[in-house]
């Protein structure tokens, strides 16, 4: 991501070890998606991507949460010896909910934030040519400075806005 957002041209072993970086830092799980091309499942196009990108985890939010909900649902009518032992006050199901939910989202948001902040940067670097005319490194089909390039800033800046800021707030 150094080179496409600064356009520089770093040393082999500098690419080498950022390379080894990213394996790192994304668990593996970027790659496995990158060898499976998007237009495979009908997504193409760097704004559709993004779309995907930010849509995606929230629905996964969404399901943890709403897994863990019935899970709990179900829980209280299990014997009190089963039930999780909370005090009064915190008995109520909603925090049980929370709480359980809140270290598989925490998790899944500290896998894929990185992953969706890279693919978001990819928003901005252009490549001129001689002619005058410059596009979207990301995806060569976008000239930048079109309504199309702008449509997929904004995605980008929704998804930086979720995933970079608002995990950290």
């Amino acid at each position: 991501p150094i080179p496409n957002v600064y356009e520089v041209v770093l040393p082999d072993d500098v690419q080498a070890l950022l390379s080894n970086m990213q394996i790192v830092t994304t668990l593996g799980f970027d790659l496995a998606v990158q060898a499976t091309p998007f237009a495979c499942v009908g997504i193409s196009g760097y704004a559709s991507e993004m779309v995907f990108w930010t849509i995606s985890p929230l629905v996964l939010i969404v399901f943890i949460v709403v897994m863990t909900a019935a899970w709990d649902c179900a829980s209280l009518k299990a014997p009190a010896s089963l039930r999780l032992a909370l005090p009064e006050s915190m008995s109520s199901w909603r925090y049980n909910t929370m709480a359980t939910s809140a270290p598989l989202v925490l998790k899944l948001l500290f896998g894929v934030g990185p992953i969706v902040t890279r693919q978001a940067f990819r928003a901005w670097p252009c490549h001129e040519f001689e002619t005058g005319q410059s596009y979207l490194v990301a995806d060569v089909s976008i000239e930048c400075g079109t309504p199309e390039h702008a449509n997929a800033g904004s995605v980008a800046v929704i998804a930086i806005l979720i995933y970079a800021v608002g995990t950290l707030v």
